[in-house]
């Protein structure tokens, strides 16, 4: 390592893994276009491959980004090279397209991997970075429970749909919605209320994997997209996840709140839809039905896509 850097520990790991000048700052990428628009990544010593699978160090997960894209490799402050990885769309280093070979990198240089996904390499330090981190979260995020936001959820089904769609992989939905919230509301008061959100999407949230995407659609009603899922699987999982939230209990005030969930399941296959809002529309059918035929129950897609 270059003998004007410092490693630092990573914040998440602990593990000895940044590098940082002597000025405080660190080499990053910034997403200014695409679904993660905002997102602030920071890089580590050595090569990390830009790519849409969550196997890529850095992940695009847009449709018209390619499994293995580019590839970022950092060697010092003055050192960091950029190359693309024999991509389908291609890599734009400031508008000229890459090659194989390693081409360095400038402070607010823009990397294009696609017409819809533009990076920007900087140098940041942590106060600059935390505020980027922040604002991307509060655009993404929902407030009160810290699940992602109904705008961002859509945007990733899109991108989720095309990828599915184009390369014939499973895609499952879970729409999902408290039974009776009105009445907790009314019971027990606002604040209440939100505990109860707040701790039904942390127990939900804990039981995903990292590459799933949990949402708040709005009011009490959640969205799980799960990539690279049958329909068994998703049955299984919101199964799992119904009883969790009914064996649980919130509480507020010395008094324990207990809630059930309503929710419904659809995947492709079996279904065959053109759209990724079809795709929401038929899990959001069978959380009605759910809530029509008892509540605190699973409705899933019937197998022979009746």
């Amino acid at each position: 390592m270059s003998s004007d850097t410092e490693t630092i520990a990573d914040p998440v790991t602990g593990e000895l893994s940044l590098e940082r000048w002597p000025d405080g700052k660190h080499p990053s990428l910034t997403v200014l276009a695409g679904v993660d628009a905002g997102r602030v990544i920071p890089l580590r010593p050595g090569s990390q491959i830009i790519g849409r699978t969550e196997e890529a160090q850095v992940v695009v997960p847009h449709s018209s980004v390619s499994r293995n894209h580019a590839e970022i490799i950092v060697h010092g402050r003055d050192k960091v090279f950029v190359r693309d990885l024999g991509s389908t769309n291609g890599t734009f280093l400031n508008g000229e397209q890459l090659q194989t070979a390693p081409q360095s990198l400038q402070a607010n240089d823009r990397i294009r991997l696609s017409k819809r996904v533009l990076l920007k390499y900087s140098l940041k330090d942590a106060l600059e970075a935390n505020l980027q981190e922040d604002l991307y979260s509060s655009a993404m995020r929902d407030g009160l429970t810290k699940a992602f936001n109904k705008r961002f959820l859509l945007d990733r089904l899109e991108e989720e749909f095309a990828l599915a769609t184009r390369h014939l992989r499973p895609l499952a939905l879970l729409v999902m919605d408290i039974d009776h919230f009105k009445q907790v509301n009314d019971t027990f008061g606002h604040a209440a209320g939100d505990k109860v959100l707040i701790s039904t999407a942390e127990l939900v949230q804990a039981s995903l994997r990292t590459e799933d995407v949990f949402a708040r659609y709005g009011g009490e009603e959640f969205v799980v997209l799960m990539r690279s899922t049958d329909l068994k699987t998703a049955t299984l999982v919101a199964e799992r996840l119904r009883a969790s939230i009914a064996e649980d209990s919130t509480t507020f005030e010395g008094t324990a709140i207990q809630i059930t969930m309503s929710i419904g399941v659809t995947a492709m296959p079996p279904v065959r839809v053109a759209t990724a809002m079809e795709l929401f529309v038929r899990a959001d059918r069978l959380l009605y039905q759910a809530k029509e035929t008892g509540r605190d129950k699973v409705c899933t897609e019937l197998h022979d896509d009746g």
